[in-house]
């Protein structure tokens, strides 16, 4: 998708210092994106590498690319042929269809032809392109997208397809997913859990800087509290520029574009905070597609907390966060 999904950067500025000896750091490449994990307490290296097992069996189960996951075999199935899928997979599958009913098919995991059509996918992305994809090919790929075409049968945890062709990314829904599988694993430590962008707060509150969009370091910072998980999408990761306008990987269900090529939406930047740590990296997505206005409605409908950021670098916060802009 959202490709979220993407590696979404957002800088972590720590308030408080691990003071227990025994600090432990993982870092693994999982999802095609970083896993950094930070954990103090005398089992941490225990739980980094049980961690380090229930992420790969994550990825195992939910990527678009590896052949035998339940998401590669819903790709490759025909339409009307249930594929048998586990729970976690229907979990996400589940989570994602809420999002995309909230927002009116603002988020939309079906668009993954599109992604790989203007080559944002993790499997196709090479920077900037020779040609950019032509209107008939943009329109063929669209025809796909639609999760109302995907069918979900949670009780016998099967995926059926109702169009050949449809394929799904679940993106950053995995990643968010298995930050808050990390979480459960760490549960009684403290530290940082950062899965591709997707950052939990582990047994402590951290300071949690937001990137600026348009220039270097951080627009601002904020607490983000402990067992909570924030989230930001933008339109300066996984980009390229051609013929000076910016395309990037938040595909638009809607249009088959880049969000603000070929509609008024005007976010460059989505952070949400929640203690649904699936749910946090889909509603980013959305948000960026339905613009400001729309989005704002959305995290409200939800319940959520964010913060938008304008093409102008105006700020907008929207729940109680302690957003703090920097001067």
């Amino acid at each position: 998708m959202k490709i979220k999904k993407l590696f979404v950067l957002i800088l972590c500025v720590l308030c408080i210092v691990l003071f227990c000896a025994c600090n432990k750091t993982g870092q693994y490449l999982i999802f095609g994106t970083f896993v950094d994990i930070e954990l103090s307490g005398s089992d941490a290296s225990k739980k980094l590498v049980e961690i380090e097992k229930r992420l790969i069996k994550i990825e195992n189960l939910m990527s678009a690319t590896k052949d035998g996951s339940d998401v590669y075999k819903i790709n490759a199935a025909l339409k009307d042929t249930p594929v048998s899928v586990s729970r976690e997979t229907m979990q996400v599958l589940i989570c994602a269809k809420e999002v995309y009913t909230a927002s009116g098919g603002a988020f939309d995991p079906t668009v993954y032809p599109l992604s790989r059509l203007w080559k944002f996918s993790a499997d196709t992305y090479v920077g900037i392109p020779t040609t950019l994809p032509c209107d008939e090919e943009i329109l063929d790929a669209l025809s796909l997208v639609g999760m109302d075409k995907l069918l979900l049968d949670e009780e016998n945890l099967t995926v059926t397809k109702k169009l050949d062709g449809l394929k799904i990314d679940l993106g950053g829904l995995a990643k968010g997913y298995a930050a808050g599988e990390a979480l459960s694993i760490a549960d009684g430590m403290q530290g940082i859990i950062n899965v591709g962008g997707n950052i939990v707060a582990a047994g402590q509150d951290i300071s949690v800087g937001i990137q600026n969009p348009r220039g270097d370091g951080y627009i601002g910072k904020f607490t983000l509290n402990s067992k909570m998980s924030v989230s930001t999408s933008g339109d300066y990761e996984r980009r390229y520029v051609y013929d000076g306008i910016n395309y990037h990987h938040i595909i638009s269900p809607f249009t088959g574009y880049p969000t603000g090529v070929k509609d008024d939406a005007n976010l460059i930047s989505v952070t949400v905070v929640s203690d649904n740590y699936t749910l946090c990296d889909a509603v980013t997505t959305a948000v960026m597609v339905l613009g400001k206005e729309k989005g704002i409605e959305l995290i409200e409908k939800l319940n959520l907390k964010g913060v938008l950021i304008d093409s102008d670098l105006t700020v907008t916060v929207v729940g109680d966060i302690d957003f703090v802009e920097k001067k």
